[in-house]
């Protein structure tokens, strides 16, 4: 518990100490970001349309991944369909 707590209270003064920085701060620093480049853009979006897809859909991809999963806990009947395929 020591650890934590001291790990907990040498984080609450770090964010509290940039926090404090970033609220008094009287200078404008901040420089104009540069344009977004079109491609990150567009894998961005693309990431993001997957997470959407995978929430909406998530029974038969977990359904799938379940089938996989007992397919290889159990190769026997693998190993057997490939006996027939063995090449002479």
């Amino acid at each position: 518990w020591l650890i934590m707590l001291g790990g907990t209270l040498i984080s609450l003064m770090a964010l509290s100490r940039s926090g404090s920085t970033f609220f008094w701060r009287t200078q404008d620093r901040i420089e104009p970001a540069a344009a977004a480049d079109k491609g990150a853009l567009l894998a961005l979006i693309g990431l993001l349309a997957c997470v959407v897809a995978l929430s909406l859909c998530a029974d038969p991809v977990l359904d799938y991944t379940q089938r996989v999963a007992g397919q290889l806990r159990a190769p026997e009947l693998y190993l057997q369909a490939m006996h027939h395929f063995r090449v002479r």
